[in-house]
C-alpha cells in the first residue's frame, strides 16, 4: 500500500509564524552577541523566561519549558558553565536544588528584552500603532495568556 503525502495549502499560517520566530530569535542572538553573550544559543532563550525569581527545580523548568529533564540538565549544565546561571540549595528541600540566574544571566536577559522590545517597535512601525496592538492581543488570547476576558 502507498502512501499519498497531502498537498498542503498554498498558504497558512504556519507559513507566517515560522519566519517571525525566526527573526525574533535572530533579533535576539544578535544583540545578545554584540554585547558578548555570543555563547548563547537559541535552545538557551527558552530557559531564561522559565526561572523564578527564588530559582526553580530542573524539573520544573524542563516541564515549563517543554523539554524532558535530561535536555534541561543540558542546557543548564551550558548556561552555568557560561556563568548565566547557578545551582543553589533549595531551602524546601534539603536534597534539592533551584536554577538561579546569576548577574550575568541577568545582564543578558536585559540585552534581550531590548532586542525584542526594537523588534516590536520596527514591527509596529510597519504595521501601525492600532494593528500592532490587535496583533499582541490575538496572540494574548490565542496563546490563552489574554486574562481580561
Amino acid at each position: 500500500m502507498s502512501r499519498i503525502a497531502a498537498k498542503p495549502p498554498e498558504w497558512h499560517i504556519g507559513r507566517a509564524l515560522v519566519p517571525l520566530f525566526d527573526e525574533f530569535n535572530e533579533a535576539i542572538l544578535s544583540e545578545l552577541a554584540r554585547a558578548g553573550y555570543g555563547d548563547i544559543r537559541s535552545s538557551h532563550l527558552h530557559i531564561f523566561v522559565h526561572i523564578d525569581d527564588e530559582g526553580t527545580p530542573v524539573t520544573r523548568l524542563a516541564a515549563r519549558a517543554g523539554v524532558s529533564k535530561q535536555a534541561m540538565v543540558q542546557f543548564v549544565n551550558e548556561l552555568e558553565a557560561g556563568g548565566y546561571v547557578v545551582r543553589v540549595a533549595d531551602p524546601s528541600d534539603g536534597r534539592g536544588k533551584l536554577v538561579r540566574t546569576t548577574q550575568r544571566g541577568e545582564r543578558a536577559l536585559q540585552v534581550s528584552w531590548r532586542a525584542i522590545a526594537s523588534l516590536e517597535a520596527q514591527w509596529e512601525a510597519k504595521l501601525g500603532s492600532r494593528r500592532m496592538t490587535e496583533f499582541r492581543k490575538a496572540l494574548r488570547e490565542l496563546s490563552g495568556e489574554d486574562h481580561s476576558q
